[in-house]
């Protein structure tokens, strides 16, 4: 079990740690705003020793957490981690991610992590991956969902490493791969008649009223659904790969994927949001 060295996304670079990362690296850890949520920032040797762990993770695991490069510029990390703590989630891999104040508020968290978790479920082949932060950190939690992880409360706990810190409270997230979930059939149904390009299959899970939004159009009913489904299945060619599936509520699903074709930019990580009504597909919203 062994992911790849580097990855690629539309925007990013997520690699393996060169020397020139240590020192903008270090300036990230003693930022206090990039460790607003964690117990106190890092010196210089703190930092390094940081690097040579998680190198030494690699190598000891097949993973770790990839340094993330924006246009040739160090940016932080995103990645993945064995926990070496007790947690109630027992042993387990975390996902994580650290960003310097320049690369906040464009995106990057979320796009990194989603190739991150498609490593994950793909070439390393695990079967669930958590995260976790202080009940404070909204941005953070903010990209748990975006990437489709789901809020485990019941394993959330106080960190055993911070014992009197303000923060020592942690939330706790899971993914799984979809695979693994207990999905709704009309969703899995639509997914794969919609790879095949079997439209009359897709809109038999859509109730009669339905409605999907994509691209900033909206098709109404049985015969716009239609319209949407035939359009979707002949304007381009790609692939689909399914990232993470997440229950929002019992009538709403939140459904990752990546697909890769002969459209512009070629690859695209996509949410595929599902309201339910009565086991059919009342209204679905697929946005970036």
């Amino acid at each position: 079990m062994s992911a790849r060295d580097r990855l690629t996304t539309d925007r990013l670079v997520l690699r393996r740690w060169i020397d020139d990362d240590r020192a903008p690296f270090a300036e990230l850890n003693a930022d206090p705003e990039v460790m607003r949520y964690f117990p106190q920032t890092m010196t210089r040797d703190q930092s390094d020793a940081m690097v040579d762990r998680i190198e030494l993770g690699f190598e000891e695991n097949g993973f770790g957490l990839w340094a993330i490069e924006i246009e040739g510029r160090f940016a932080g990390f995103t990645g993945l981690n064995r926990t070496t703590f007790e947690t109630p989630m027992g042993p387990h891999v975390e996902i994580g991610w650290r960003l310097a104040t320049w690369a906040w508020g464009q995106g990057y968290a979320s796009e990194a992590a989603r190739y991150v978790l498609a490593e994950a479920f793909g070439s390393l082949g695990l079967t669930e991956v958590y995260s976790f932060t202080t009940e404070t950190n909204a941005p953070s939690e903010a990209v748990m969902r975006r990437i489709g992880m789901t809020r485990r409360p019941d394993l959330d706990f106080d960190h055993p490493n911070t014992p009197g810190w303000w923060g020592a409270k942690h939330i706790v997230y899971r993914a799984q791969p979809m695979n693994t979930v207990d999905v709704p059939t009309c969703i899995t149904m639509y997914l794969a008649a919609h790879d095949q390009r079997d439209a009359m299959t897709a809109l038999a899970q859509f109730a009669n009223n339905a409605c999907v939004i994509d691209d900033g159009k909206t098709y109404e009913g049985i015969s716009g659904v239609e319209t949407f489904l035939r359009k979707a299945g002949s304007e381009y060619t790609y692939t689909r790969t399914l990232i993470s599936a997440q229950e929002m509520t019992a009538e709403r699903w939140r459904v990752t994927n990546r697909l890769e074709g002969n459209f512009p930019g070629g690859q695209v990580d996509l949410s595929y949001e599902f309201d339910l009504l009565d086991g059919l597909i009342a209204r679905l919203v697929i946005a970036p």
